[in-house]
């Protein structure tokens, strides 16, 4: 018989999925400010291929250096930070501060998707003066934004809010309806979080009409997954599941290939929610195709971690196992210390049901090796309370 673990309070494995379902639905496919779909891998290679031989050195090639970068962080996080580096030295070099700021605030994107808040606010620092110098307010909505997404990450609602208000008010004034209607979804986002789950639905249905109205179809998909999301809170799991089926059609529909391994995981983790883990396993494993063909690093690392988690629930330890420990591997060579943690504890935590103490510890102490890279992760004080409870146990 396995033995029943207690979780330590704030990381325990549903705690865990839930935190990978946010980061993937709102940061991935809302990317707080962008609601575009992310270039091919063809597109990315042909511009690297490009700007390898052409070597930029003025402001239209230093900002497509900077958009090849954000794509391919995706598939390669490391060379796309070195490269959002090398950019960033070249603006300064070549006195562009309007591109060097741009670049920031890019970079301030990239620190927030990774975890790495710290930095995130420094960039997002650099880059404000050189925007409220320049008066542009297509540039002062996109640092607002940014701003929310970085309070978002820091778990900061009220003040997430306060500058997605002001985001939204630049917004109106500028007429534009597309971005009225992305502005809209992020701040029902907010308020999901906020469990103001009444002005969430409002913002999300009024962002669904304006959408219908301009008929810009391709953003139902990111609106649909906002609304799935608070459904979900709101108790409703059959119609979050329903919007679900939805948006994995509509990307059918709209030949959003390079979506669909993204929405195949979605309806997988609905089902994880409903403990109905052999139908996640089925959606994952439909999914994987699309994975391979379209890569994303950090989609994988999350495929593999819960269909690892999936495998443990429905006691195929063995599976469970082999799952997660391709995500230790892949999240360390990725440098994902967060995701690394997660896999090593969710296996830890299978040892110890098997009666292996000696596996267990030996994975709980890399955990809490660990703990020090994770410092501005939204797991840091989750784990920091683990490793004082696990130290008190030695």
């Amino acid at each position: 018989m396995r033995k029943q673990y207690v979780g330590i309070k704030g990381f325990t494995m549903t705690n865990a999925l839930e935190r990978i379902y946010f980061f993937l639905v709102v940061f991935g496919v809302y990317s707080v400010g962008a609601f575009g779909q992310s270039k091919s891998k063809e597109w990315i290679d042909s511009m690297e291929t490009y700007i390898n031989q052409n070597e930029p050195r003025d402001s239209i090639g230093l900002l497509e250096k900077m958009d090849l970068a954000f794509n391919l962080l995706k598939y390669d996080r490391p060379k796309a930070m070195r490269m959002l580096a090398e950019a960033n030295r070249s603006a300064n070099e070549l006195q562009l501060p309007y591109v060097e700021a741009m670049i920031y605030l890019r970079r301030a994107t990239v620190m927030r998707l990774t975890r790495n808040l710290d930095s995130a606010q420094y960039y997002l620092l650099k880059a404000k003066p050189i925007f409220n110098k320049r008066k542009r307010p297509v540039d002062i909505k996109g640092w607002y934004s940014e701003m929310a997404g970085f309070h978002m990450g820091k778990g900061q609602l009220d003040s997430a809010l306060v500058y997605f208000q002001k985001s939204t008010q630049i917004t109106r004034k500028m007429g534009d309806s597309s971005a009225l209607v992305k502005a809209l979804g992020n701040k029902a986002l907010i308020y999901m979080h906020m469990k103001k789950l009444q002005l969430a639905t409002a913002y999300i249905d009024s962002a669904i009409v304006l959408n219908e109205q301009i008929g810009a179809k391709s953003d139902l998909v990111g609106l649909y997954n906002i609304q799935s999301r608070i459904f979900e809170e709101r108790g409703m799991r059959k119609h979050s599941m329903d919007i679900g089926l939805k948006i994995l059609e509509l990307s059918k529909e709209l030949g959003l290939q390079n979506n669909l391994a993204m929405q195949y995981y979605n309806v997988g983790l609905a089902y994880n929610k409903l403990k109905d883990y052999n139908k996640s396993i089925i959606f994952y494993k439909k999914g994987w195709p699309y994975l391979k063909k379209f890569p994303r690093a950090d989609l994988e690392l999350a495929y593999l971690f819960q269909t690892g988690y999936a495998y443990n629930e429905i006691n195929q330890v063995d599976s469970a196992k082999f799952y997660l420990q391709l995500t230790e591997d892949m999240a360390k060579e990725q440098k994902d210390y967060s995701r690394y943690c997660r896999a090593l504890h969710t296996r830890g935590l299978i040892y110890y049901q098997e009666g292996n103490l000696t596996e267990y510890l030996q994975n709980m102490v890399t955990v809490a090796e660990y703990m020090p890279k994770l410092k501005g992760d939204v797991l840091y004080e989750a784990q920091r309370e683990f490793g004082k409870v696990f130290y008190r146990t030695l």
